[in-house]
């Protein structure tokens, strides 16, 4: 792995990996937009650790010049914001994925990892493992399918030697969705249980997420396989909020909100966002993640990548909190606002 590009590498999982192999002794490249912002892998830039190459997954010329000369892809960017318009995910997660699927191969790139998901699985009562009915309910998990299918399906018709990684929720420093708005509204007070958070979710600190891509970059064995990745235990929603309230410092949540009222506050939060000019945040559609229960089986990763998740939810979250407490108030532009970001915790 001589020469190894990273697409999404200025992101929160993308900028970790990127951490971690620089640390290998690996030679980076990242492709970034033009817009991207570097603070993530500002450190490797200045000691000149990694190659920057400007430009845009949707653009072939780009493509092809970030995969010219590297022995392996990592390709961790995705459209991922719930407030995209659907033909964003369509142009990220899957014509420009089959873009750069088409390119590594015609190149006899030796290793293609894809980060996939599990939200597109059938969230229940069953353990999610790789045999679990796929059920896609948005266009974020639609197109995340259907990505992973043409990687797959590249490795079946040869020529591309590719391996699918399906994590968990993946929480940790620099997390861009989800975390920061659960770290504020949890510090004020202000977030309710939704049905007694009684559910469960799966979170992998992103460390662990890297350990596995890291294996299956490396572990022969892996090539044409898909794994979930999470973490051993799937806690509740409340035992989440205790150790999040725990870990600022503040009481946990106290009172609870049935779903059937939860959904239309949501919907009424998501459009006074919108008159508000702050970015566009769905909290419908991430609402109806709490009220199923996404426990995993991970033994498949276990057994063949040698995958073991190492950092527990009380760890994690710490370090998550004391990322967030010194980076999280940096202020940003009143249109990049939602309805958390750029306050202190």
């Amino acid at each position: 792995m001589a020469c190894v590009l990273v697409t999404g590498g200025t992101g929160f999982l993308g900028s970790h990996l990127v951490d971690r192999l620089v640390a290998l002794g690996r030679n980076v490249r990242i492709l970034a937009r033009p817009t991207s912002s570097l603070e993530n892998i500002r450190e490797h830039i200045h000691k000149a650790d990694v190659q920057i190459i400007r430009g845009d997954l949707r653009d072939t010329d780009s493509l092809q010049r970030a995969c010219d000369g590297v022995d392996a892809v990592f390709h961790t960017a995705a459209a991922v914001d719930f407030s995209l318009p659907e033909t964003s995910f369509q142009e990220v997660n899957v014509h420009a994925l089959k873009e750069i699927v088409s390119i590594a191969r015609d190149a006899g790139i030796a290793r293609f990892v894809h980060v996939s998901s599990i939200g597109f699985y059938r969230w229940g009562s069953q353990p999610i493992d790789e045999r679990v009915e796929q059920h896609p309910t948005n266009a974020y998990e639609a197109t995340k399918l259907e990505g992973e299918r043409i990687v797959l399906q590249a490795h079946r018709d040869g020529g591309l030697q590719a391996t699918v990684i399906q994590p968990s929720f993946i929480y940790g420093p620099r997390a861009r969705i989800g975390v920061r708005e659960i770290l504020w509204w949890v510090k004020r007070g202000w977030l309710p249980h939704i049905d007694g958070g009684k559910h469960r979710l799966n979170m992998v600190y992103v460390s662990d997420v890297i350990d596995a891509l890291i294996l299956a970059a490396e572990k022969e064995e892996a090539v044409g396989e898909r794994f979930v990745i999470g973490h051993d235990i799937s806690p509740t929603y409340r035992e989440i909020m205790n150790v999040v309230a725990e870990t600022l410092d503040v009481s946990p949540p106290r009172w609870s909100v049935p779903y059937w009222l939860a959904k239309p506050a949501a919907v009424f939060l998501q459009s006074a966002g919108n008159l508000l000019g702050m970015k566009p945040c769905r909290f419908a559609d991430y609402l109806d993640y709490t009220v199923q229960d996404g426990v995993l089986d991970i033994s498949k990763a276990k057994r063949m990548l040698g995958f073991q998740p190492k950092v527990a939810l009380k760890e994690g979250m710490a370090k998550t909190v004391a990322w967030f407490q010194e980076h999280g108030g940096r202020t940003r532009t009143r249109e990049s606002l939602s309805l958390a970001e750029g306050f202190m915790l």
